[in-house]
């Protein structure tokens, strides 16, 4: 083929991508618009979920996906030199099924080798309403995460809902024992929370948390909201000191490590409910949370080894389950049994796809999780599985 043969294809490829993102781009816009809108209102997104099959949802997720991360092939500077690294030519991209051409990304493979501009979309930062979040460094290195204002006021908003869902719509007061400072999830629990109702922020400290509940005293419902093992700790010391637990109506949040059901159990002791949340600083917190029935799908695991196997393999142990809204968060799972995850929204500062935390995991979908408890006896829309596990 004659080099004026190669620019010719090479620039009808390029015409062909574009003419189709456009059209993906135009063809999704009301769609855009729904969700923007429906996302504005708990009741309004409730009733969407209620509405929408979930294979539908799913399928419509995706193809936000791949809009975004066709873009993000385009205008952000590192992603697209970590594409060429990896053979991928960016300019026969087409939207469509884009990410099973994408190859995985991690923070050693991708973050560590760009810059925090590079990873920003135009290589650049709004200074304005743009923050910076740190992760722990568990795994020997804290690692900082650009987030803009407009991706951040939806992940507050998806909080606040959770939290609404979860412990319903009364009055309630959070107490935020998550660790301050510059880490994610504790800076952004408080300002998720404040939009359902009243919160005081005084980290893990144990004499602050029972001193505020001794000041505003019995008469409110109260959150609960930090590590698992924090919250039984703090249940511990407060036995131990005297106070006066059962006088309180208290609820649970926990998150940023696993939960075992024998510690939900203890928990439930003293607490009304306990739900926990999925996330990581690496991509975005509030990515998925548990809901009544994952939780009981979970119990009914434990207490029957034949069921936990249908649904969830031969692996030892427990997983926690959780459900997520796919429209917002795809995820997938690759050869090595770890949760790939990308965010579909099209609005994040410095985008990420297929990049994985290095979590075990896998995403069933509500199909056939029915059909596997129908194969014992159990209907999960007549919810059974409360009774089971009661």
């Amino acid at each position: 083929m004659s080099p004026e043969m190669r620019r010719i294809r090479s620039t009808g490829r390029r015409v062909l991508a574009s003419i189709v993102g456009v059209g993906r781009g135009l063809w999704l816009l009301p769609l855009d618009t729904t969700f923007r809108t429906v996302g504005l209102r708990y009741g309004w997104l409730t009733a969407f979920f209620r509405a929408t099959p979930p294979p539908l949802m799913r399928g419509i997720g995706r193809l936000r996906a791949e809009r975004a991360a066709w873009r993000a092939a385009r205008r952000v500077p590192a992603y697209g030199r970590f594409l060429a690294d990896a053979d991928v030519e960016v300019g026969d991209l087409l939207p469509l099924g884009i990410l099973g051409h994408l190859p995985e990304t991690d923070k050693q493979g991708y973050v560590d080798r760009f810059g925090l501009l590079e990873r920003c979309v135009g290589g650049a930062v709004p200074f304005e309403g743009t923050t910076i979040d740190e992760s722990s460094g568990s795994t020997g290195t804290p690692y900082n995460w650009i987030r803009g204002r407009r991706e951040r006021e939806v992940a507050h908003r998806n909080i606040a809902f959770f939290a609404r869902y979860a412990y319903g719509d009364g009055p309630l007061v959070t107490i935020n024992a998550f660790s301050m400072g510059a880490w994610a999830t504790g800076f952004n629990m408080s300002l998720g929370i404040m939009r359902h109702g009243i919160v005081k922020s005084v980290g893990p400290d144990i004499d602050k948390i029972l001193s505020t509940l001794a000041y505003l005293g019995p008469t409110y419902r109260y959150l609960i909201a930090g590590y698992p093992p924090f919250v039984k700790h703090l249940l511990d010391e407060g036995a131990r000191r005297g106070f006066p637990w059962a006088d309180y109506e208290l609820h649970a949040l926990v998150g940023g490590e696993g939960m075992t059901e024998e510690l939900r159990d203890v928990l439930l002791e003293r607490f009304t409910s306990v739900y926990s949340g999925y996330g990581a600083t690496d991509i975005e917190i509030g990515m998925a949370g548990e809901s009544p029935v994952s939780i009981a799908l979970r119990r009914l695991a434990r207490a029957r080894p034949d069921i936990r196997r249908a649904l969830f393999g031969t692996d030892a142990r427990l997983p926690m389950v959780f459900q997520y809204n796919p429209l917002i968060h795809y995820l997938e799972v690759n050869g090595g049994g770890e949760v790939v995850c990308n965010v579909s929204r099209p609005h994040h500062l410095a985008p990420r796809f297929r990049f994985i935390v290095h979590d075990a995991g896998g995403v069933v979908d509500l199909a056939h999780v029915k059909r596997v408890l129908a194969e014992f006896g159990y209907d999960l829309d007549r919810d059974q599985l409360h009774e089971v596990v009661a």
